[in-house]
């Protein structure tokens, strides 16, 4: 990644939802890729990287002494729906030391964590979260997952939920507030936000009090939206859950595009779940991410 260019304006990604998230995912991949490409192909004066027309330092943020690079990113999913290899997180969270001024009885309740992933073959054979298929590594700020709302237990399909995550814990606002101020300090001049958010669940309702409070905190930044609709074969032809889907997509519809300076819809029609489980790394996703990358390289080049 080139060295951070004068009046750089920054971008910071949000990401609401499992499968925003695998879209998500494959986007961040094809940024690495296509920048790997160009460098390979362009020519080289005195070291330095000339020919390179998209500005990877827009999007992704380097630490660390060598630079590690990683996503400028935060991704929200249910608690247990990150599973990571070793070597994908760049710092460990401190942990916590044990309560010990507590005297009366305790209860401990252990869940069992999931396999270890140590490498692509496990990555290739069987991925069972979007973060397996990423290829980069995270920082710990760069993931929040529900603490009330556990991936695989709870249903978290009503627009309201989402907003109560925000609404009814300080805790979670000071956390997500956390993880915003620190990209955000990290940028020279804040470019703005870009936002991939799953609409038929509770997560439209979640992008909601978050663009709402990032309105709040970063004024009139630029925002570009894309509400991402899915219809897993599991639901489709069930009309109440067909129903739900569309009434939190309708919500989603009414609220996040006046939180947003751009807001674009994308659908993958019911059809095209017959030809693959997309929700779990197919080529359907990469494409949903492919038009992504298309909407946005123009914000990630030189001189914009």
């Amino acid at each position: 990644v080139s060295e951070v260019t004068p009046h750089m304006r920054e971008i910071i990604t949000l990401q609401f939802g499992h499968f925003a998230n695998y879209v998500g995912a494959h986007w961040w991949n094809l940024q690495q890729q296509t920048y790997e490409q160009a460098l390979q192909h362009m020519t080289r004066e005195d070291g330095d990287e000339t020919g390179m027309e998209v500005n990877s330092d827009i999007t992704w943020r380097s630490a660390g002494t060598p630079a590690v690079y990683t996503p400028r990113t935060i991704a929200f999913d249910l608690k247990g729906a990150v599973r990571l290899f070793h070597d994908q997180i760049i710092e460990k969270k401190p942990a916590h030391d044990d309560v010990t001024t507590w005297q009366g009885q305790s209860q401990t309740i252990v869940q069992d964590a999931p396999p270890a992933m140590d490498g692509t073959e496990a990555y290739v054979a069987n991925p069972d979260s979007w973060s397996q298929v990423m290829f980069s590594k995270l920082h710990p700020k760069s993931i929040y997952e529900t603490c009330d709302y556990r991936h695989g237990f709870d249903t978290f399909d009503v627009f309201s939920h989402g907003l109560g995550v925000f609404d009814s814990s300080m805790q979670a606002r000071d956390d997500i507030d956390d993880r915003l101020r620190f990209l955000a300090e990290e940028c020279d001049s804040l470019g703005g936000f870009h936002v991939l958010a799953e609409t038929p669940s509770a997560w439209g309702g979640m992008a909601t009090r978050v663009l709402e409070h990032v309105r709040d905190v970063f004024g009139a930044t630029s925002v570009l939206t894309f509400g991402i609709s899915d219809a897993p074969a599991d639901t489709v032809g069930k009309p109440s859950s067909s129903s739900s889907h569309t009434l939190n997509e309708g919500l989603a519809l009414s609220m996040l595009p006046s939180l947003s300076s751009v807001y674009v819809p994308l659908h993958l029609a019911p059809v095209l779940d017959t030809l693959g489980s997309f929700r779990r790394g197919s080529a359907l996703v990469a494409l949903v991410a492919y038009a992504i990358d298309l909407c946005t390289v123009l914000s990630r080049t030189y001189g914009w």
